[in-house]
């Protein structure tokens, strides 16, 4: 067995997630998420001490395997006075193609980019 090593990890505070395209105006889980990634997997887990607004229903932990992932883009906040960036990760699972997109502050997220290009194929910057 061999163990796994954190490359990047940031959050809850600052972290919104959706399951799907990037929207303002969404269902998300914001300051819910640990998010970190490791040689094989990004993951989030959850961290409710900074519980903001649930939705209904989610919030459940989530893993995705680099090999998984079919693209990674780093795109902008649409709030032009936004700290922040968005990772947009299209991935395969057993109900196909799915997007999950994290919002997190611009260093936060640009190091996680600079990652996850390592293993997996990148669209945008």
């Amino acid at each position: 067995m061999t163990t796994e090593h954190t490359l990047h990890k940031f959050g809850p505070l600052g972290v919104s997630v959706w399951d799907g395209p990037f929207g303002i105006f969404k269902w998300h889980w914001q300051n819910v998420f640990v998010i970190e990634l490791t040689e094989r997997c990004l993951r989030g887990r959850r961290k409710w001490r900074f519980l903001s607004f649930p939705r209904p229903r989610g919030g459940v932990p989530f893993e995705v395997a680099y090999a998984s992932m079919v693209s990674v883009q780093l795109v902008p906040h649409p709030s032009p006075l936004s700290l922040m960036k968005v990772l947009s990760i299209a991935y395969r699972d057993a109900q196909g193609l799915r997007l999950l997109s994290i919002a997190t502050y611009t260093a936060s997220a640009e190091r996680a980019f600079g990652i996850l290009q390592r293993f997996v194929p990148a669209k945008g910057a």
